[in-house]
């Protein structure tokens, strides 16, 4: 279990620094708060698996192939994202802003799908598999307005001081009666699409 815990460890530090073109055994050591030697052995068993790989050139780690394999067998068993993308790019064309597809996991939202607006010339967004607390941003906001109450004291109580706690219940309260919503099924799956400014 201790293996797992370090070999997850090192996949998420990665992930958060992937745009730095990886990182050294001593940075990896470092930041896991592990001795050279053990990272090393690790790294050795972790790449056996594809899970991390090493570049020849300046040595840094980084994640390995088989996690872009996994993301797009689990993103191509998501068929409603097929459904629902043209809505997404006829949402884009109409407000003229890039368009998110949001699903909550626990007390955050997944980043599932983004259509970007090109014409924007200052482009700022969040990547796919981003995971977001579902108090902050609008999207979340207005997933967390159609939460149950029992969902919503809990993702609150983990986040929000109690006494800031019912200022933001009253502004989820303004965001559930002002939203546009429609809903759109797909199977056993609906969609709640909330169009609002806030």
């Amino acid at each position: 279990m201790q293996s797992i815990d370090r070999a997850m460890g090192v996949v998420k530090l990665l992930v958060s620094r992937s745009t730095e073109g990886g990182l050294s055994i001593s940075e990896l050591a470092s930041e896991c708060g592990l001795p050279v030697s053990s990272m090393h052995r690790l790294l050795k068993s972790m790449a056996v698996h594809g899970m991390i790989q090493q570049d020849v050139k300046t040595k840094h780690y980084d994640l390995g192939d088989i996690w872009l394999e996994y993301g797009l067998h689990m993103y191509d068993t998501m068929d409603y994202i097929s459904t629902i993308r043209p809505e997404l790019v006829n949402l884009m064309s109409k407000t003229g802003e890039s368009v998110y597809l949001s699903q909550p996991m626990g007390n955050e939202a997944l980043i599932t799908e983004r259509i970007d607006n090109e014409n924007h010339a200052i482009r700022v967004f969040d990547k796919l598999g981003s995971r977001i607390p579902l108090h902050i941003g609008a999207a979340n906001k207005s997933m967390l307005a159609n939460m149950p109450n029992a969902e919503v004291k809990r993702i609150l109580n983990t986040y929000i001081d109690k006494e800031q706690q019912p200022a933001f219940y009253e502004l989820l309260e303004q965001i559930k009666n002002k939203a546009m919503r429609l809903a759109i099924a797909n199977g056993q799956r609906a969609l709640l699409l909330s169009v609002h400014r806030f």
